[in-house]
């Protein structure tokens, strides 16, 4: 593949892993709620998820879901039931975010915890699905051996998303610390819980390629 071409994929993925979506917005309530090493771990966890739904695409399951409108449907649905679940245990969370709580130790999983749920966004994201699936085999050259050029090109995909995901949660750090009380904390970490499953809701209407 063409120099020209490698850059042109590491730069629609740069902005299609910048865009909130799903992944991000749950990188993002997680630095909010949590802390930063959480969301890092939650990030880690989006970005393996997304290796296995390039390997998986490679191997033909991707295939399958998109020529099988119930299949597709079977994976909006658990997507957007995954994140309503989500968002129930973020709103939680943020709700508890008041001076008393603060002042005292508080439960979170850990960080393996956070991991796993980040595998789990991943997996049941049909957009992650529909980029790999639908990109992809735009920048493998025919006259080489697909396996390698498929490989480069997981392997960017997720090391921009690891990038924008890293951007996104200092971001959200740097507001929380210019925004200490916890009244505006709680209600920020309450929007974002919404918003995500509002996101949620909305895979269900995620079209199936014609």
């Amino acid at each position: 593949m063409a120099p020209e071409q490698w850059l042109s994929f590491t730069a629609v993925a740069l902005v299609t892993t910048l865009t909130p979506g799903p992944a991000v917005l749950f990188t993002m309530q997680n630095a909010l709620t949590s802390g930063s090493k959480p969301a890092f771990a939650g990030a880690l966890g989006n970005a393996c998820g997304l290796l296995l739904v390039s390997l998986l695409a490679f191997g033909g399951v991707s295939l399958l879901l998109l020529q099988s409108a119930l299949a597709f449907s079977m994976l909006k649905i658990c997507g957007a039931a995954y994140l309503l679940y989500l968002a129930w245990l973020q709103w939680q969370q943020a709700s508890a975010t008041t001076t008393a709580v603060l002042a005292q130790p508080v439960q979170r999983p850990a960080n393996a915890g956070w991991f796993s749920r980040g595998v789990g966004v991943a997996l049941t994201n049909p957009k992650a699905w529909l980029f790999i699936s639908a990109l992809f085999p735009q920048f493998i050259d025919v006259t080489e051996p697909a396996a390698p050029q498929f490989a480069v090109l997981s392997l960017i995909f997720v090391s921009c998303s690891v990038l924008a995901h890293t951007l996104w949660l200092s971001l959200v750090r740097w507001g929380v610390g210019t925004t200490p009380k916890p009244q505006v904390r709680r209600q920020l970490g309450q929007a974002q819980a919404l918003l995500l499953a509002l996101v949620g809701l909305s895979l269900c209407w995620t079209p199936l390629p014609a």
